[in-house]
């Protein structure tokens, strides 16, 4: 007797992509764009993974969580049971502020939330040893921000004047 699966019983897992681009600028809306095509793509075909929705905040700064609609979003599904899997290109995309690391780290673990990133893997927030490698990588992303705020001017700002020489 050859056994048998009943595959409408086996829940799909609940996958979410979350894309963020930082400015408008050309590149950076073709990254946007691609990023965009590729999750609606990966789990076309899948039999066990189910694509929810893809969560984009275009030209949107990292900074915080703060104007960003659709983090928000991500952030009250995770809340309400309907994901079980965030799916993002760099855990930099979903925020470069440490706190927001911390915060996102502490709802992924109490609402079970498994982290995929397409360029470092599965995100193991599973033990201390992990969840320290995360945040550190929070706080390296959160360093490369402000340092490039520091040496960048505002847009439509002119460059300040040199101090005057004494």
């Amino acid at each position: 007797i050859e056994p048998t699966i009943d595959t409408s019983l086996i829940r799909k897992l609940r996958c979410a992509a979350y894309c963020r681009v930082s400015s408008g600028s050309e590149d950076q809306l073709h990254s946007y764009a691609a990023q965009v095509k590729y999750y609606s793509e990966v789990f076309k075909d899948s039999d066990t993974e189910e694509l929810v929705d893809i969560y984009a905040d275009e030209g949107i700064s990292g900074k915080d969580v703060e104007g960003r609609p659709s983090v928000k979003r991500l952030i009250k599904d995770i809340q309400d049971g309907k994901i079980d899997i965030v799916l993002i290109q760099k855990f930099d995309r979903l925020t470069r502020n440490i706190t927001d690391t911390n915060d996102f780290v502490d709802l992924f673990q109490k609402y079970a939330v498994d982290v995929w990133s397409i360029s470092d893997g599965k995100v193991d927030i599973s033990n201390s040893n992990g969840k320290f490698m995360t945040l550190l990588k929070g706080l390296f992303a959160q360093h490369e921000r402000e340092a490039t705020a520091e040496t960048s001017p505002e847009p439509h700002t002119p460059l300040a004047s040199p101090p005057p020489r004494t």
